[in-house]
């Protein structure tokens, strides 16, 4: 499809694109590691709905008008007995103003109505790529990712029967390890940063040296917002343990001065029966005073043991917070260190395979015909994304590291720059395998032209 076809893809032809999610569900987990979904993370300000859009709609109280909801290809959602509300451009604020205002129109009084992201339009993978189709949008999806979950590059239209493809699908399964095994690399050295319990996450040695690695920088981006988020939820929540302790403290305070208080008044009451009672063996007493003096007496011996309790009560929750704070951070710290005992798995399952994957790699590469490897060196990747805006669609030049939208289509296509070179003499000519690969490489100059 050339690029100016391209640009002039429908909303309808979109959607039937075909879905293959599934078969590339293993490449979404390498490179998609240690990210959350872009319903969790998209900017709830300012992102504003469109076709495809999934969104969960919550109306207090309301069951019936609450659940999950499609936006449609007019923008709306419909709603049980409401119909069909217009939220197409909108962002989550003024959907819930939207649907609040129909609600009130005769339908429920004073409504409160929350809206979040449950699901956004997916991206669309065309092109020189082996699995074509749509697939779910991830936050911080680039053109690389999506190249990784569309099954990595395919053969270019102008290689096709040159008896290269094993070659190429060995390759490409060398490239997608190498770049699987940088990202749990970066993503290791992110979790020992956090276990040995550091502040910030700098880029590991191997990648501060490679200065002008565009992925590499995205990686550690990406690592460093996810150790910042980590940081700060972790520091947020042992702060609100720690906001406790100067109120129970004040609280520990002021029943020591009622404490003290009731000691002094049951002083005074003990001094006054003791007096009385003289009084008493004398003749001069009359026991009804002496009963109501020993009464209380024994209120205020109550009320000292009641308080007592309750600073026992306060000074044992002041130790359940510390416990609690320990706690925070074994929790935080077990989760790096059963995150970092996988990421560590995993790499020690692509360093078992990789070196099998690059010998098979140069296998294909002589059984290809004895192509030269710059050939390959030679081909070159062009991306171009068609992105809606409204009704209009916007086609945009694009590179590996460019982000995604919800909703782009991303069209992928490798050119050959030379044709393959090959290698051999006239003593082989009549060699039946350099024949096949003569007529292969006629094969592809008759194509190239």
């Amino acid at each position: 499809m050339g690029q100016s076809q391209f640009s002039s893809l429908s909303a309808g032809s979109r959607r039937r694109l075909p879905t293959r999610a599934a078969a590339g569900a293993m490449l979404l987990l390498a490179m998609a590691a240690g990210r959350a979904s872009g319903a969790e993370l998209i900017g709830q300000t300012t992102y504003r709905f469109a076709e495809g859009d999934r969104i969960t709609i919550n109306v207090l109280g309301q069951s019936d008008f609450s659940g999950d909801f499609l936006v449609d290809g007019a923008g709306e959602v419909s709603l049980p007995v409401v119909g069909g509300i217009a939220i197409g451009g909108m962002t989550i604020r003024e959907t819930e103003r939207e649907i609040t205002k129909r609600l009130s129109d005769g339908y429920l009084r004073n409504p409160s109505v929350s809206v979040r992201i449950n699901e956004l339009r997916p991206i669309y993978v065309v092109g020189d790529v082996r699995l074509p189709g749509s697939y779910p949008y991830r936050y911080g999806a680039s053109v690389l990712s999506a190249i990784a979950l569309a099954g990595g590059m395919g053969l270019p239209q102008q290689l096709a029967g040159t008896g290269i493809t094993e070659f190429l699908a060995a390759d490409e399964r060398v490239r997608v390890l190498e770049n699987n095994r940088r990202v749990l690399l970066v993503k290791q050295a992110r979790l020992e940063a956090q276990r040995a319990g550091a502040k910030r996450f700098e880029a590991p040695d191997f990648v501060s040296g490679q200065k002008d690695d565009t992925q590499a920088a995205n990686l550690v981006a990406s690592e460093r917002q996810i150790f910042d988020i980590q940081l700060q939820v972790l520091d947020k929540e042992v702060d609100l343990f720690r906001q406790q302790k100067p109120r129970m403290r004040m609280q520990i305070e002021a029943i020591k001065g009622q404490a003290q208080a009731e000691q002094r008044q049951l002083d005074l009451i003990q001094q006054r029966l003791q007096e009385y009672r003289a009084l008493q063996s004398k003749g001069l007493g009359v026991s009804a005073t002496s009963i109501e003096i020993e009464r209380e007496q024994a209120r205020n011996q109550g009320n000292i043991q009641r308080f007592a309790a309750e600073l026992a009560q306060l000074e044992l929750g002041l130790g359940e917070i510390d416990v609690k704070i320990q706690d925070a951070y074994n929790q935080f710290t077990r989760r790096v260190l059963n995150d970092l005992q996988d990421t560590r798995s995993r790499l020690q399952d692509i360093d078992a395979v990789l070196p099998t994957a690059r010998e098979i790699r140069s296998v294909r590469l002589r059984e290809a015909g004895a192509i030269s490897d710059r050939v390959i060196d030679k081909t070159r990747m062009t991306v171009a994304i068609v992105r809606l805006h409204g009704r209009d669609a916007q086609t945009i030049e694009a590179t590996e590291a460019t982000p995604l939208e919800p909703g782009d289509v991303v069209e992928v296509r490798r050119i050959l720059m030379s044709q393959p070179r090959l290698v051999g003499s006239s003593e082989n000519r009549n060699d039946p395998a350099q024949e096949i690969t003569a007529a292969a490489a006629a094969k592809a100059d008759l194509h190239g032209r």
